[in-house]
């Protein structure tokens, strides 16, 4: 048996690139990985379905290269960006004990808030800019 070895996520898609030169990039290979829990399989789905269809309305204007590919990338940005900006605000908030607590505490009572949290982690909802640390923990610590 060989040795086991692994290998890093790729979950930088806020800096990946998403379209080349005749290339489209989908999933993990567009950084389309939850940083908090690891799972991408819905992404890769989700980008990939995207990818083919982008791929397709380019096919029928016979336009392949960079530009024609473009509307992908701008679909792409618009589904998931905001996301991966929320995911290392989100870690923050996880690696602080005290926060984490009073988040916890606070969304057993609050349900809008536990559904729209727990929501946006699984992709089921789109975030917002305003969801900031300082947002939440005005309704964290508000009683």
């Amino acid at each position: 048996m060989g040795e086991v070895v692994g290998y890093r996520l790729r979950a930088e898609f806020k800096q990946a690139p998403v379209i080349g030169d005749r290339i489209l990039f989908a999933g993990e290979a567009a950084g389309l990985v939850n940083p908090l829990t690891g799972e991408g399989i819905d992404y890769a789905l989700e980008s990939g379905r995207i990818a083919a269809e982008d791929l397709a309305a380019a096919l029928r204007r016979d336009a392949l290269d960079r530009e024609g590919i473009l509307p992908c990338k701008h679909e792409l940005r618009a589904r998931y960006q905001n996301l991966f900006l929320f995911f290392p605000r989100m870690r923050t908030w996880c690696v602080n004990g005290v926060l984490m607590d009073r988040l916890v505490a606070t969304a057993a009572w609050r349900h809008d808030l536990n559904a729209a949290l727990v929501n946006i982690v699984l992709g089921n909802r789109p975030t917002t800019p305003a969801l900031t640390l300082r947002n939440v923990l005005r309704v964290a610590f508000a009683r």
